[in-house]
This record gives C-alpha cells, structure tokens and sequence, in this order.
C-alpha cells in the first residue's frame, strides 16, 4: 500500500528531475536534520540517463506538520513499504551521515528479505556498521559541556 499526499504524490519520494528515458533511479538520502531539498544542486550535474530522487523524511520541509521517525526500525518499514513502486528500474542509494546510515540499513533489508538488489550503494560521512566510532558520544555530557561541545563543531 503507497501511501500519498494531499497532491497524490508519493510523500517519502521527491523527483529532483524526472527523467522518463533514465536507466537509473539515484536514491539520496540526507543527513539527520536535512530534507530532499539538500540535494537539489545535484540535478544540474547529473547525467540524463539518472533519476535523481531524494527521500523526504517526516518532519522535514514539506512534511514538516508530520511527526519526526526517531527509530531506524520503523524508518526502515515505511522505507520498504514505499519503495517497491520505484523498482520498474535499476536503482542505488547515496546517503549522507545518517542517511548513510538509513541507505545501508534498507539495502541490505531489501536484500535479505525480498532478494532486490542494488546497482550501487554510496554512503558518506558514516562508519561502517562493523567499526565503532571512535568519537565519544556528547548526548549524555552536562549541559554546559555539550554546548561547549557543540560550539566547537561549528
């Protein structure tokens, strides 16, 4: 069941540039934080045979009335429930941090689960699941220490 907006598009989906004659769907997904508009630059160096088409979380940008999906889990769900209308064409994922993250984790579900594989998998900015981040985590700092911390990354 695809669930649609008030527009009868797909709401977890956003065509930066519909290409028809694409060989290619290109999946971005985008940091915590970002919406589909991050990847709107792309569409002017993109090759015509890819469709670029970025994923909109909940709680972002035109979704922004929306409840924000704080689990990988039930992310992943809705991902998988949404997505088998856009398999009529080879596809890849690219994510960004955590939509690194979100694009490695529904790969490999729509692997083991329905046999679907991609073309490509790129992801940036995030360790492989196997290798623990070196960082220590600051969500747990006190209040003043987490914002020194913050303050340092800019």
């Amino acid at each position: 069941m695809q669930r649609l907006n008030s527009n009868g598009s797909d709401p977890w989906f956003i065509r930066l540039r519909e290409q028809p004659q694409a060989r290619l769907r290109l999946f971005c997904f985008p940091y915590s934080g970002a919406g589909a508009s991050l990847f709107y630059p792309w569409v002017n160096v993109m090759p015509g045979n890819v469709e670029l088409i970025a994923v909109q979380y909940p709680g972002r940008e035109n979704r922004i009335t929306e409840a924000p999906i704080n689990q990988l889990a039930p992310l992943l769900d809705e991902l998988t429930e949404a997505i088998p209308g856009y398999r009529d064409k080879p596809i890849a994922f690219f994510g960004h941090s955590l939509g690194a993250l979100v694009a490695f984790e529904l790969a490999r579900r729509l692997t083991e689960h329905d046999g679907q594989h991609l073309v490509h998998l790129f992801v940036s900015s995030c360790y492989a699941p196997q290798i623990p981040d070196p960082a220590e985590p600051i969500y747990a700092l006190p209040e003043a220490a987490f914002k020194a911390k913050l303050g340092g990354l800019n």
